[in-house]
């Protein structure tokens, strides 16, 4: 299918006169390739296809990729579409779920607490959390109201630290908090490059 795909491409964007009767024909086709990405778990390579071929039908493939979770793509579909506060909005469930188990390890007595888990879940969220500012930039023009957001949650985060009393592991705990105050900090001066904020 790969390399069907590639020559309906091909072949599309060099009759570019006859375009809407020839995509009607092969929208079927390139559905079904994305559809076989997911199924075949090549989600990576989804994002990618999307991002360098224009033709894929979008309302299709968003609702094939969102029904196999492929947050990338999803993101950068919303975004396609104009849905900005969609992308931003599942871009921070992802932050929240990763933050949420980073908690629930910290959580578990000293003998079940993993260290694995822990830094793993740690990194995810400073790739979520990269994600949502990707998005917030890259909608700064039309809604600069993404970015309070997204601070927004940041600081319930930090409200949440705040409150937890079942910590078993204190050292992992605070590297959590320090790590977030961090994050905050950063954020807030990414943001004063595109709001005019005073930091």
């Amino acid at each position: 299918v790969d390399l069907i795909v590639k020559d309906i491409n091909k072949e599309l964007l060099e009759n570019e006169n006859n375009l809407d009767e020839e995509y009607d024909k092969v929208k079927d086709i390139l559905k079904l390739h994305i559809t076989l990405l997911c199924k075949e778990n090549r989600k990576d390579e989804i994002l990618p296809n999307l991002k360098i071929n224009p033709l894929y039908p979008l309302d299709d493939c968003l609702s094939i990729i969102k029904e196999h979770d492929v947050l990338d793509a999803t993101i950068f579909l919303y975004q396609k579409k104009g849905a900005s506060q969609e992308a931003l909005q599942l871009s921070i469930n992802s932050l929240s779920s990763t933050f949420q188990r980073i908690k629930d390890n910290l959580q578990k007595p000293t003998s079940e607490f993993n260290d694995n888990i822990d830094t793993m879940k740690k990194k995810d969220f400073r790739t979520n959390l990269a994600i949502c500012i990707e998005v917030c930039e890259h909608n700064q023009k039309t809604e600069e109201g993404l970015w309070f957001v997204l601070l927004d949650q940041l600081y319930m985060f930090s409200y949440e630290l705040k409150k937890e009393t079942k910590i078993t592991n204190v050292y992992a705990f605070n590297q959590l908090k320090e790590q977030l105050s961090q994050d905050i900090k950063d954020l807030l001066e990414t943001m004063t490059n595109y709001v005019g904020i005073k930091s």
